[in-house]
């Protein structure tokens, strides 16, 4: 039994398919799937998905410096030096998940003229390591923040990646006072101000862009959820299908995606029913995929049950809140759905290069589970924002 075991575990490593032979490759691989993680990645610039070194390093200017100016020929200048801080902060998370069968299972599949059997056998095995692997993908991008062990990491404390709640916070950062830092999540300041690297007390242009809308008036066209779309694109610089972001390739609407959650979904198809003037083919989105000005919008069916809501105090300013609150251990409320809008171009996965949901080779069991066979799945990466103020969520008013 063994030896046929053996056999079929040299045919499975032959014929697998390696994550990594280069990004073209991984492109082709990992679009092919429906995982909300797959969807972010695969609308993500290839040669910003895979990275080498022993860290991910981003230079980001956060400061303005005013060298602009007229000068006479022949004064004297005063030079300054303009603020960029090569951040290398974003060490690799390490990753893995694991399928298993027996040798009995393998052999029971030898003898079948057409060799069939041994084929499915195998796929269906590829298909639960990457089902595995996926869903463990998909649950850290919306993993509540920890600081302890995405940013302030010590010890044998296992890392995780940076979720997009770590970098996209939902309360006003034009609020921030000595008491409150609503540039970084709940509970966060507690134990550091930076994020990636950067005091978000130091510098306030490290910020996401928040916009929001009344739950008590979803479709309204003055405090509903469309305004407050279009307030989102003018700070995260949305252009659209315009000639100028044509000829610059900025801001392009494959650049951007919006997630949310089921919640979200159905309300907002509701409302582009209502309002059918968004795009200049129907919007209705029984003909079309649902979109915003272009944009798609994607389920991620990890925020249906995500313990990601929070409290916040009620008072005066844009949100109606004076600071962060704690989050609440519930998932989002229905009728109040967050909107997150990413742009691809500055936040997303960055994997490790030859380390992106990598097959390893099959290994045998240990001595007290000698017929036993195991594949690996690992992934070396991190989720990284090069630019916070290009992305932003969509909230319910506190007090709405």
């Amino acid at each position: 039994m063994g030896f046929v075991s053996t056999q079929f575990n040299d045919f499975f490593n032959q014929t697998r398919q390696d994550r990594l032979q280069g990004p073209d490759d991984v492109w082709n691989v990992t679009a092919r799937t429906s995982y909300p993680f797959f969807a972010l990645i695969s609308r993500r610039p290839k040669n910003w998905l895979v990275q080498g070194g022993s860290g991910i390093v981003n230079p980001v200017k956060i400061s303005d410096v005013g060298t602009f100016g007229a000068y006479t020929p022949g004064d004297k200048r005063t030079i300054q030096s303009v603020n960029v801080i090569a951040v290398n902060q974003y060490n690799w998370g390490f990753f893995e998940s694991h399928v298993a069968w027996t040798d009995a299972e393998a052999e029971l599949q030898i003898g079948n003229p057409s060799f069939t059997n041994v084929q499915n056998f195998a796929n269906t095995r590829r298909m639960a390591a990457e089902d595995e692997h996926g869903k463990g993908l998909d649950s850290t991008l919306w993993a509540q923040p920890d600081a302890t062990r995405m940013e302030s990491i010590s010890g044998t404390t296992k890392l995780l990646p940076y979720s997009i709640p770590a970098w996209i916070t939902e309360d006003d950062p034009t609020l921030a006072n000595a008491t409150y830092n609503t540039r970084v999540p709940p509970g966060w300041a507690t134990t550091t101000a930076n994020l990636g690297g950067i005091n978000t007390l130091s510098y306030a242009a490290h910020a996401n862009a928040v916009s929001y809308y009344d739950h008590n008036k979803f479709t309204d066209p003055f405090a509903g959820v469309l305004p407050a779309f279009d307030d989102m694109w003018v700070k995260v610089g949305y252009r659209g299908v315009s000639q100028l972001a044509k000829s610059t390739n900025d801001s392009m609407p494959d650049a951007f995606t919006i997630f949310t959650n089921r919640n979200g979904i159905v309300l907002m198809k509701m409302t582009c029913r209502q309002y059918n003037d968004r795009l200049s083919q129907l919007n209705d989105p029984s003909i079309n995929g649902l979109a915003f000005d272009g944009v798609p919008f994607v389920h991620s069916p990890v925020l249906d049950s995500a313990l990601l809501e929070q409290t916040r105090a009620a008072g005066s300013g844009a949100g109606g809140a004076t600071g962060v609150g704690a989050y609440t251990s519930a998932a989002y409320s229905a009728g109040k759905p967050r909107y997150f809008v990413i742009n691809t171009k500055t936040l997303g996965p960055v994997f490790k290069q030859g380390h992106m949901m990598q097959d390893k080779a099959i290994m045998k069991g240990p001595i007290d589970q000698r017929d036993v066979n195991v594949l690996y799945t690992e992934s070396w990466f991190n989720t990284v924002c090069a630019v916070r103020n290009r992305n932003g969520v969509i909230a319910p008013l506190v007090g709405g």
